[in-house]
């Protein structure tokens, strides 16, 4: 991410009336809410008892973590909704003294003495990548390229490092007696695999091209998430100022999170410590995940499953199977989730600036805008009034978890009954609430979700057919060097769509880019860039106007509109 685009923080809080913490539980509060939004911006040097929570920095996954430091804090249950209802210290100091119920069991040091078992999440992966065997439906990877002087020899011994430092990568998963478990094998079980091609003859861009071909097929190649590590690393010397660092992995053992801000902050480290010849500068790690997948199954947290598997049920009794999307082609019989991806319109810094306008003045968040207005566009083209959307969701119940590497993700279905004849506040109300509450019940493992509600479609994702994805920071990750520049290199990824739409949103310093991912199966191009122009304008019209009725809302932006009344 580029922290200089980054707005001041500090500067955005001095144009308020500093107003400072009365009592020691709110300087507590105050100085854990600093520590967590400066983890991300470094320019944060107070925070006061009227300061926005959402309108110095922070974000969904920040709440998240502010509500769990907390709550370790003061030994109270702190709901994270708490945050996103009275996201001032002032507000949610004077409401801490209520019974939110009791607090989440601890994560301790997992008992490698017995077998550890899977997480949720390896499990819910492991029987997709049964179920789709052979195909790389959730085969993941960050291509990079490297521009700069870069030492080969350290970088190469950077990246080693990377996979010894995190047990998450060297796991296997095996199953015995119905039970699946995690096999951990020791450092330096795995190695970085590293090519030189800087004495070939060809000129930069085909070596280049060629590195990208390399790349693509180490992403694509299937595991078997038995006898396979879950992560393959690659290294590439074009030439002494040219390097391509490949990190493919299977979903089952990393998040966005992990990928986009745990490990380039390590890797940066063990890069600099193995140039300067010293041991690298990194704390020891106190939780590993699989302390996580055993916190996970222990007895403590079935009481807390049980009672948010109950939830859930309520929440989505009688909820419609299959959305019935504009398509180009009937649904067939049997999903081959062939699919690809396509940068739809966006949003620029002034429209961006009014959605987080709009989420700060309604004690929301920028996500829930945009979830009350996919909402809202698909109830339009849908003729639905019962929405199901599903979302990503990173959770982590102890402080010592954010800087690991892990998949420490849940899929959360957003329920939301909309009323075409109300307006785009009481939407966004109703969505603010469906947040908040999935939210609230946000460890209970989806496929128990699913399970528990009985029938599925057979040829489409059960609950929910659109995934909504939205980024808090870039997907290049924090790498910052002054002697290297690091950059996408490319697409690599593999040509599938795991649902029928994902919708990701993707906010930069000069606006937000918006991309969809679709099944090939079911729309063509243009039928998902329209989809994405009526999003844009919708949005904008709602923004625009939120207090009339969202039927009345036009769904067409500017240059659809002039399209249509004079391009013929």
């Amino acid at each position: 991410i580029d922290r200089k685009a980054l707005p001041d923080v500090d500067g955005a809080v001095a144009a308020r009336v500093y107003a400072a913490p009365r009592s020691e539980r709110e300087a507590l509060m105050c100085q854990i809410m600093r520590d967590v939004i400066s983890h991300d911006r470094r320019h944060l040097k107070r925070v006061g008892i009227d300061d926005h929570f959402f309108n110095i920095g922070g974000h969904s996954i920040f709440a998240a973590q502010f509500a769990m430091r907390l709550e370790k804090a003061l030994g109270t249950h702190v709901p994270v909704r708490l945050v996103f209802e009275f996201p001032t210290v002032r507000r949610m100091a004077e409401r801490l003294d209520e019974d939110f119920g009791r607090a989440l069991p601890s994560v301790v040091p997992a008992n490698r003495a017995a077998q550890v078992p899977a997480s949720f999440e390896q499990e819910r992966m492991w029987l997709a990548n049964s179920l789709y065997q052979g195909q790389p439906v959730y085969n993941e990877g960050l291509p990079l390229k490297i521009t700069g002087p870069v030492d080969t020899e350290a970088f190469v011994t950077a990246v080693q490092g990377i996979l010894d430092r995190y047990e998450v990568l060297r796991t296997r998963l095996l199953s015995k007696d119905g039970q699946l478990y995690q096999r951990i094998d020791p450092a330096g079980a795995l190695k970085v695999m590293f090519e030189d091609w800087s004495g070939y003859l060809q000129p930069i861009e085909e070596l280049e091209h060629a590195a990208h071909e390399r790349c693509i097929k180490l992403i694509a190649v299937p595991y078997d998430l038995g006898r396979d590590h879950p992560c393959r690393a690659l290294v590439v010397k074009l030439s002494d100022v040219c390097h391509v660092w490949c990190l493919a992995t299977h979903h089952s053992v990393g998040d966005n999170w992990s990928l986009s801000h745990v490990m380039p902050a390590d890797f940066l480290e063990l890069y600099t410590a193995a140039v300067e010849t010293r041991a690298p500068d990194l704390p020891d790690i106190a939780l590993h995940y699989a302390d996580y997948a055993a916190w996970q199954r222990s007895d403590a947290m079935l009481d807390v499953l049980g009672a948010e598997l109950a939830w859930w049920n309520t929440k989505l009794e009688d909820a419609p199977e299959v959305i019935d999307l504009p398509s180009d082609r009937l649904r067939p019989a049997k999903r081959d989730h062939v699919g690809t991806r396509v940068a739809v319109s966006g949003f620029d810094k002034a429209q961006w600036r009014a959605v987080e306008e709009y989420a700060v003045l309604h004690n929301g968040t920028p996500f829930m805008v945009f979830a009350a207005a996919l909402s809202g566009l698909l109830s339009r083209v849908t003729l639905s009034t019962d929405i199901v959307l599903g979302t990503p969701h990173v959770m982590k119940p102890d402080a010592a978890l954010w800087d690991e590497f892990g998949y420490f993700g849940n899929t959360l279905a957003l329920r939301t009954e909309v009323d075409v004849e109300a307006s785009f506040d009481h939407l966004f109300e109703r969505a603010r609430t469906t947040v908040n509450e999935a939210f609230s019940h946000q460890y209970v493992p989806f496929e128990q979700v699913v399970a528990t509600l009985g029938s599925k479609p057979s040829n489409a994702t059960p609950v929910f057919q659109v995934l909504l994805v939205m980024h808090a920071f870039r997907d290049d990750g924090t790498f910052e060097r002054t002697d290297m520049a690091f950059d996408m290199f490319g697409d690599a990824l593999p040509q599938v769509s795991k649902y029928d739409l994902t919708i990701d949103i993707n906010p930069g310093p000069t606006g937000v880019d918006v991309s969809i991912e679709y099944a090939t199966d079911l729309f063509d191009e243009v039928t998902v860039r329209r989809l994405g122009d009526q999003l844009q304008g919708f949005l904008v019209s709602a923004l625009t106007a939120p207090h009339v009725a969202i039927f009345t809302l036009p769904l067409l932006n500017e240059a659809e509109r002039e399209l249509v009344l004079h391009g013929f």
